[in-house]
């Protein structure tokens, strides 16, 4: 490494260790005094926010609490005089954490607007003058040796310790040996220290790529990863390739190597579990949820997308096929290739099941009804007590079913190649032949089926559609718009419709109140605002939990998401622990699906 950035880290540690002294000398018992009274309900507010932001410095978050100061200041532009020690304290105290970030210019700024106003610190100038010096540094392209120091880390992150102070003592501003750094005294139990590094880490990626971090669920497009992978990050849908080293195939820092041509992707890859199951919604947005599929470590589960609850079903093992109607569910598991079974959940939690004969290639419930399609037969299976018995058997299988309940009669419908079939449950008397081919089938209130993107009556003539909200007939992701029938009656008409990946959507369902529209895409699940297109959250389920992105930059965790996980700059990816602490925001779903925004608030 040249003489130059020697010099230039030995300024950056000196200064680093100023920033941490001038944060220091402001804490609040240094703090002059109260306002009058007339303006301390008004410098109230400041007051809070200003022992807050030192509250989070003290447990090194440091992000978080110059976010917290820089809003103080814009908030306190239009204070009183009166509030104006506590504004000083606020820039002072904002200085030095800058400098302990490693935003030397926005340091530098900030100190020359002190110093004009008379309120900057006298032992504080030279440390201007070293914030000048350090911004003017063009960035430089060395970074230091670190392969064998994530060695050492994977093995013992005791004994990387020395690696990564050696490392920072030579380039404290390298993003990727702070990352290496954070992680490994993350997994000393150092919580504070590792905040402070992966906060600098995220500042000098933000400085280096000029992008804000945006938190995304990576998912790559062969079975294995290795170096060059394919992947696509959600929830924008952003193809591209990146390297997977390190702990469970985590990708670390400048591994994301940038975005191949925009082109539809495959929803199948093998390397997570796919949302099988399709969508369902009720009225109010707590009711907003969708079937999660089972895997080696969790059961079938029930999630409630506004609140984050989920309900475990009593079933494991593969399902390739689950659908929602009220509290219940159907599921057809099994291996692939073999016979398997339907099983029944109801409300109350109890299951009842029914053993195929053939593997299950479409699955339809309503009430107490379940459809199922073999490949030779379709069978229409009732539940009665805990026993799920056969009512009535069909020949010929069907690539989608649908079943039309009323209280005078049970009718199904299948796709069965280029034909739509229509048959009486009760009777098993066909109603109806006819020559359409239908790739989505779906019942809709008073015995009408959409079929693929039109709505027909019973006899299969097309009607135009008319309901008490509008309801979703296509989604197409690559062209970013949908179609939709208003319910007036009107020919269906395109609108601007914000899918997160360029794929065919799979099941959608709207909400009674004709509010939200929830759709499946491949590994995400987006709940949109149907009057507008406008996608309000977008869930990712993986094998360890679930996380739900939401508009800004935010994200909803339940559980832990584990690897799937990690922080976009621009054409940067890495971990998540670097962009945790300012990505999560607890509650977020429930304040974007009401129309809130606070969530963006630090």
């Amino acid at each position: 490494m040249h003489g130059g950035t020697r010099a230039r880290a030995a300024t950056t540690r000196a200064l680093v260790a100023a920033s941490l002294a001038l944060a220091a000398a402001c804490a609040p018992g240094a703090r002059g005094p109260a306002p009058p009274p007339d303006d301390a309900a008004r410098c109230e507010p400041l007051l809070r926010a200003l022992d807050r932001a030192v509250a989070m410095l003290a447990e090194g978050r440091n992000d978080r609490g110059e976010r917290i100061l820089a809003a103080l200041e814009t908030e306190g532009a239009t204070a009183p005089a009166a509030c104006d020690p506590l504004l000083v304290e606020a820039g002072v105290t904002r200085l030095g954490v800058l400098g302990e970030l490693g935003r030397y210019a926005d340091a530098a700024a900030l100190a020359e607007a002190l110093a004009s106003s008379g309120s900057l610190p006298p032992e504080a100038h030279d440390y201007l003058e070293g914030m000048r010096a350090l911004a003017s540094h063009e960035p430089t392209d060395e970074h230091p040796p670190l392969d064998a120091a994530f060695a050492a880390l994977d093995r013992d992150p005791a004994s990387a310790r020395p690696l990564w102070s050696a490392a920072l003592a030579v380039a404290p501003d390298d993003a990727l040996a702070l990352t290496g750094s954070g992680l490994g005294r993350l997994a000393l139990g150092d919580a504070k220290g590792a905040r402070r590094d992966l906060d600098r880490a995220l500042a000098q990626h933000e400085l280096a790529t000029g992008a804000e971090v945006e938190p995304v669920a990576w998912w790559p497009l062969v079975p294995e990863p290795g170096p060059a992978t394919p992947v696509t990050l959600l929830p924008e849908g952003l193809r591209g390739r990146a390297r997977f080293e390190g702990p469970q195939g985590a990708p670390r820092a400048r591994q994301w190597l940038g975005a191949d041509e925009p082109a539809p992707v495959a929803a199948e890859t093998p390397a997570q579990p796919a949302l099988d199951a399709g969508p369902w919604a009720e009225a109010a947005p707590s009711g907003l949820r969708a079937l999660l599929p089972a895997d080696a470590e969790h059961p079938v589960r029930v999630l409630e997308l506004a609140l984050g609850t989920e309900r475990r079903l009593p079933v494991a093992g593969r399902c390739a096929l689950a659908v929602l109607s009220g509290d219940a569910a159907a599921l057809a598991c099994g291996e692939p290739g073999a016979a398997g079974e339907v099983l029944l959940v109801a409300s109350d939690g109890s299951l009842a099941r029914f053993a195929l004969g053939a593997e299950a290639r479409a699955l339809a419930l309503a009430g107490e009804l379940v459809a199922v399609a073999e490949p030779a037969r379709t069978l229409v299976l009732v539940r009665r007590g805990a026993a799920l018995e056969l009512a009535r058997a069909f020949e010929g299988g069907a690539s989608a079913l649908a079943l039309l309940v009323s209280p005078a009669r049970a009718l199904l419908l299948r796709a069965d190649g280029d034909t739509l079939r229509l048959a009486d449950v009760a009777s098993g008397a066909e109603l109806l032949a006819a020559p359409k081919r239908c790739d989505r089938l779906r019942a809709l209130p008073g015995e009408l089926v959409q079929c693929g993107a039109e709505v027909l009556a019973p006899n299969g003539a097309p009607v135009a559609y008319r309901g008490p909200h509008p309801i979703l007939l296509a989604v197409d992701g690559a062209r970013q718009q949908a179609l939709v029938a208003a319910g007036d009656g009107t020919p269906p008409a395109p609108r601007p419709f914000a899918a997160p990946v360029a794929l065919p959507a799979g099941p959608w369902s709207e909400t009674p109140d004709g509010r939200f529209a929830v759709v499946s895409y491949g590994h995400a699940l987006g709940v949109h605002a149907l009057a507008t297109g406008e996608r309000l959250a977008t869930w990712v389920p993986t094998r360890h939990g679930v996380a739900a992105f939401v508009p800004g930059g935010r994200v909803e965790l339940w559980g832990e998401p584990g690897p799937a996980l990690g922080c976009r700059f621009d054409d940067v990816l890495t971990v998540f622990e670097v962009c945790r602490e300012r990505a999560v925001a607890p509650g977020a779903v429930w304040q974007a699906l009401t129309g809130g925004r606070g969530y963006l608030e630090p």
